[in-house]
């Protein structure tokens, strides 16, 4: 047998994997996990999506230390919960609690992680605020509106390629600012 033969060999000998649903694929069902159990990472998931608590701070140590951007996580945050609460008070039986989605899949490692890249994401201030409130309503729209039951990947991706033009929206309206303040 060639290499691909022995290396399955060795992985089909040394372990054991269990496949069960997300949280969010189970939502879709109707069967929330309990925020408790969200927060300290009590469910199944994919790596980096579980355990919201250990998400939060390691996101608190890198806008710490300076590496992740404070503008890019609140605008995220802030429009994805502002916006999952408008829509969850209008239509309860499409889309879930704020909290809930806050603390369930990938949103919070998508935040902390990848959308604060800073090659990336915007170069502004302004642009940055942008990228995280553009990021935050795709999150919502992809995935309560959509197949997809995740959403904050290809939202981050869309953000990605709006980057260059909202750091030029974002200069354009601070040198229209200059030029009314002159």
């Amino acid at each position: 047998s060639g290499w691909s033969g022995r290396l399955g060999q060795y992985v089909s000998r040394t372990s054991d994997a269990v496949t069960e649903a997300t949280p969010l694929m189970e939502a879709g069902r109707g069967v929330f996990a309990g925020l408790s159990e969200l927060l300290i990472g009590n469910v199944s998931g994919s790596v980096a999506e579980t355990s919201a608590l250990a998400l939060i701070a390691g996101g608190i140590f890198l806008m710490a230390i300076g590496v992740a951007n404070w503008r890019v996580v609140v605008g995220l945050l802030g429009s994805f919960l502002a916006l999952n609460a408008l829509l969850h008070g209008l239509q309860p039986e499409i889309f879930g609690p704020p909290g809930w989605h806050l603390l369930a899949g990938g949103l919070l490692f998508g935040t902390f992680f990848m959308a604060t890249d800073p090659v990336t994401s915007p170069m502004t201030n302004n642009g940055k605020w942008m990228f995280g409130i553009l990021i935050g309503i795709c999150t919502v729209l992809i995935r309560n509106l959509t197949g997809f039951v995740e959403g904050v990947m290809f939202a981050i991706l869309l953000g990605n390629i709006a980057a260059p033009l909202l750091d030029e929206i974002a200069l354009k309206l601070h040198v229209r600012e200059l030029n009314n303040e002159g």
